[in-house]
């Protein structure tokens, strides 16, 4: 034996393989093992594949091996490589679904069920059937990276946002860190944004990531808006609380402006005219020169009959037009002014207030009727 080991290396270190050839073809003869004979028949086969050309050869080697043992995983992994050199990718696969039915653990089948994958997209196979090796891998192990990257790219190159967004949640529920776990949720949540029938699963990940991060200023407005697209005011508004006290406690009052003309909205929208009142004032009192506050709150005092206080905060956004580029805005301004106007029984400035609404918008409705009702 030590004869045989010695011309081994040597004929190895060499590059004497058909001399290596022989030698093994004899060391088998001589094996007294059925372990023995196949041992000689895998490295006569690798032999024989890798540096003798003889494929045939090989093929006719492993194939005893697995004859004699079903279940001998370096020869089925051998001969698989074989197949798959040859492009021969019917055999290839054969041989795989045989080492399926060998393997013992979910890790190595979802391992196998890529390979198998990896394998249909090089024989230009449908990709449902590649689709469905992949997610074979992830049912036996979600946490298998390759599969999720594999089926997100399918997932993107269909278009398909939910199929996406189930994918990432598999991604996030498998991270133990905090941190990591948070990329990926805000990664869903800006997925789900593309796709306006995904709002809830944005909103869902979101709230997740605020759960963790409540001083976050910026998320936690992120998430007022994602709830505000789902119709979910109860949660907005605890939001926006939160949002506010934070602010309020740093001392941070110059932040509070929008956070409060939101809150506003929302309490107007849900039909608390006294908070939405509140809640608009309390942004105008900090920063006097908001203009989407203060004509939230203009209209809010005209349609509560509170003229007098509206008609001053709709006169104070008729000195700072020039900064107004938004023509609905300022159509509105020029509106609502005319409307104060009409209800303090002042029709000659209600009118001029009409026509200069019309000179920035002439197909203004609102503003037409009205000034046809001063006659």
């Amino acid at each position: 034996m030590e004869a045989f080991n010695a011309l081994d290396e040597i004929y190895s270190r060499n590059g004497n393989f058909e001399e290596l050839f022989e030698l093994l073809k004899e060391q088998k003869e001589k094996a007294t093992t059925e372990d023995a004979v196949l041992s000689y028949n895998i490295r006569i086969a690798k032999l024989a594949a890798t540096h003798l050309g003889d494929p045939d050869k090989a093929i006719e080697s492993l194939t005893e091996v697995i004859q004699a043992q079903p279940g001998n995983l370096e020869a089925i992994d051998s001969l698989i490589e074989i197949h798959e050199q040859q492009k021969s990718f019917d055999l290839a696969m054969g041989m795989l679904n045989h080492k399926l039915s060998c393997l013992q653990t979910d890790e190595d089948k979802s391992e196998l069920h890529c390979h198998l994958a990896r394998l249909l997209k090089t024989a230009n196979w449908d990709v449902s059937q590649i689709e469905e090796n992949y997610n074979a891998a992830l049912r036996c192990n979600p946490k298998n990276e390759q599969a999720l990257d594999a089926l997100l790219d399918i997932a993107k190159n269909a278009n398909n946002t939910s199929r996406q967004i189930e994918l990432l949640n598999i991604r996030a529920d498998n991270q133990t860190d905090d941190e990591a776990r948070n990329k990926i949720l805000l990664e869903i949540a800006d997925v789900a944004d593309t796709d306006a029938d995904c709002a809830p699963m944005a909103t869902a990940a979101l709230a997740k990531v605020y759960a963790s991060r409540p001083d976050d200023i910026d998320l936690g407005e992120r998430l007022v808006n994602a709830y505000i697209k789902c119709n979910q005011t109860e949660q907005e508004t605890q939001v926006l609380n939160t949002i506010i006290e934070n602010l309020s406690a740093a001392k941070q009052n110059k932040r509070l402006p929008p956070f409060y003309s939101l809150k506003g909205r929302i309490l107007k929208l849900n039909g608390d005219v006294a908070g939405a009142r509140q809640a608009f004032e309390a942004a105008s009192a900090i920063d006097k020169n908001n203009i989407p506050n203060n004509l939230e709150l203009g209209i809010l005092l005209y349609e509560v009959g509170d003229y007098e206080n509206g008609l001053k905060t709709m006169t104070s956004l008729l000195l700072q037009q020039m900064n107004i580029k938004d023509k609905a805005v300022k159509t509105k301004i020029f509106y609502y002014l005319g409307m104060l106007r009409v209800k303090t029984n002042d029709p000659k400035r209600a009118k001029d207030m009409f026509n200069r609404a019309l000179s920035v918008d002439p197909n203004h409705e609102p503003t037409k009727e009205a000034l046809a009702n001063l006659g």
